[in-house]
């Protein structure tokens, strides 16, 4: 909401412990944007095992140009 204000890259890895993909897709979105250095790191920890292998999770990879794989 506008009266709120969340880190995007800590909002991400909530909604990624939640198991809310199209929720951490949107807050990733916003942490690339800030070009927030923790997003590089988080994407490797295990609760983003299902988000490096959901297409969302991958064109986030690329947009970080990280790969894809792991």
């Amino acid at each position: 909401s506008p009266q709120t204000y969340g880190v995007p890259t800590a909002m991400t890895f909530f909604h990624l412990l939640c198991g809310e993909l199209d929720s951490a897709a949107e807050w990733s979105e916003k942490a690339i944007e800030q070009r927030d250095p923790r997003m590089v790191l988080g994407m490797q920890l295990p609760m983003a095992t299902a988000f490096r292998a959901d297409p969302r999770g991958r064109a986030i990879l690329r947009k970080m140009n990280l790969p894809e794989a792991g």
